[in-house]
């Protein structure tokens, strides 16, 4: 097991996040750390770091340093974006940070930043198109995806930081400075003619981040989880206004906006209105994943190929860490698939059914680690908080309910959750739920020792005959508990017996 530490020298903050690496390649966040110390703010016209943003940064890398030593980081990846790139006496500052921490940085292109960001979101949302923005202090990268590979990226000199200086955005914004940054963004966005057409927009960086936290409080979401959250151009411009109507003083009182961003949010907000205009796109997507992402799935991956099967990928990640016995949760997850193979004319197949059926048998057992006792409740909960990518948060919801459904005769919905699903797909997570149950009970034993389910089924009954290695008794009688519970939710009788 291995510890890799990777430090993002940004416009307006450094950022460190230690992993830990597992042998079979999987693995875990486990500490991060944050400064704001906007190096990409001028004090002058000239692109010069001055002395006292180059020790503040210094002091924050000690910091970062000190961390890892703690913990026994023996690798450190550290990058540095436009503040540093463009600054006329960055090599002042490598070899500062050289000479007292002996750190090597490196200052990557802007191409490369964008491939960066590319990279660690193709990785974690299972989008195949979309136009990829990051909105940084100094800087803006635009990349245009298809086919889950870049066509087109460019980074721009401007960013949240240098828009508010150049438009003085830290107060209310008036009438006249939106028409004069308006012009300005329009005369740089349309000259990238390829992002005409692209969608849907897909977020990354500190800005987007608190987007989507200021509308998930606005509309009391129930779930607290940034990537993959998603919001309408309507919602956007809706706060694009209420955020513009405010002194920077005031936007603090702004649930889900970070403090330190009240100066700086407008320009990122302007930025995104004018992409959203020019091309047309309705949706936004955040990602929680962008450059520092990017930089581990290029250490974990070896090459830059992204993962074929976003999910799958995750999924396994999960398993690892956990320490899951994927013998049984793949055997469990194999008849599942059979049962709803056999039904899912019964069964709404909407919302993406197999990749919630299949996310919730691997993980149905993962609750065991907290404690065997309610696994089934605090597998729940580690569902909905494990960062399954590859899901929308919908499905996300639907699988963590049946993974909590395979322990038990309720078939209640938790109530925050109720608001974001219809009876429909509440149904279909109490179907999928009492199928997980009676998977679980074909290996009861986890030995595998049924190898086949065959159904049949009329308006009144459901006949299952199920072939093994030996007499599946046990696991028969198990399965046969759900003979209630399954008359209220299929309306059938279900009888189930050995080939």
């Amino acid at each position: 097991m291995q510890k890799l530490g990777i430090i993002d020298i940004g416009s307006n903050s450094i950022r460190l996040v230690i992993m830990q690496i597992r042998k079979d390649g999987s693995y875990s966040i486990i500490d991060e750390l944050g400064d704001s110390v906007r190096l990409g703010e001028k004090t002058s016209g000239l692109n010069v770091l001055s002395k006292e943003k180059m020790d503040s940064a210094a002091d924050t890398l000690r910091a970062f340093q000190n961390l890892c030593e703690a913990l026994e980081v023996r690798d450190i990846i550290c990058v540095a974006t436009e503040a540093v790139r463009r600054a006329s006496n960055q090599s002042k500052f490598i070899e500062l940070v050289k000479k007292q921490l002996n750190l090597e940085i490196r200052i990557i292109t802007g191409q490369d930043e964008a491939w960066y960001d590319y990279f660690g979101m193709v990785n974690t949302l299972s989008l195949s198109e979309g136009l990829i923005m990051d909105i940084g202090g100094s800087s803006t990268e635009l990349i245009l995806m298809n086919g889950r590979q870049i066509v087109n990226s460019i980074s721009l000199p401007f960013g949240a930081i240098t828009l508010s200086q150049m438009f003085h955005l830290e107060n209310i914004v008036n009438e006249q400075t939106k028409k004069e940054l308006h012009r300005f963004l329009l005369k740089h966005f349309r000259k990238i003619d390829w992002i005409q057409g692209a969608k849907p927009l897909i977020g990354i960086g500190g800005s987007f981040r608190n987007i989507g936290k200021i509308d998930r409080k606005l509309k009391k979401y129930p779930l607290d989880i940034t990537h993959n959250y998603r919001l309408s151009n309507i919602s956007l411009q809706n706060i694009y206004d209420m955020v513009n109507a405010l002194s920077s003083g005031e936007r603090k009182e702004i649930k889900g906006l970070s403090k330190d961003r009240t100066d700086i949010f407008p320009g990122a907000l302007s930025e995104i209105a004018v992409v959203l205009e020019l091309t047309g796109i309705n949706e936004i997507i955040i990602s929680g994943s962008g450059l520092r992402e990017g930089l581990l799935y290029e250490y974990l991956l070896q090459d830059r190929q992204p993962v074929k099967d976003v999910l799958n990928y995750s999924l396994q990640n999960i398993m690892n860490n956990y320490e899951l016995n994927q013998t049984h949760a793949r055997q469990v997850w194999k008849i599942a698939y059979q049962l709803f193979d056999q039904l899912q004319r019964e069964i709404s197949a909407e919302n993406n059914c197999h990749e919630v059926l299949k996310t919730a048998a691997l993980l149905h057992d993962c609750g065991i680690s907290i404690s065997y006792y309610d696994h089934h409740k605090h597998s729940f909960y580690m569902i909905l908080n494990s960062r399954v990518n590859g899901l929308t948060h919908k499905e996300l919801i639907m699988a963590a309910e049946v993974a909590l459904l395979h322990r038990k005769d309720e078939t209640k919905i938790a109530a925050p959750y109720r608001s974001i699903l219809s009876s429909e797909e509440i149904l279909t997570i109490q179907k999928l739920g009492v199928l997980l149950r009676i998977a679980e009970s074909f290996d009861r034993r986890q030995n595998g020792n049924i190898c086949d389910v065959q159904i049949e089924y009329d308006k009144y009954s459901v006949r299952i005959k199920v072939a093994a290695r030996e007499a599946p008794t046990l696991e028969i009688e198990d399965a046969l508990s759900v003979e209630t519970i399954f008359w209220k939710i299929f309306k059938r009788k279900i009888f189930i017996e050995g080939s």
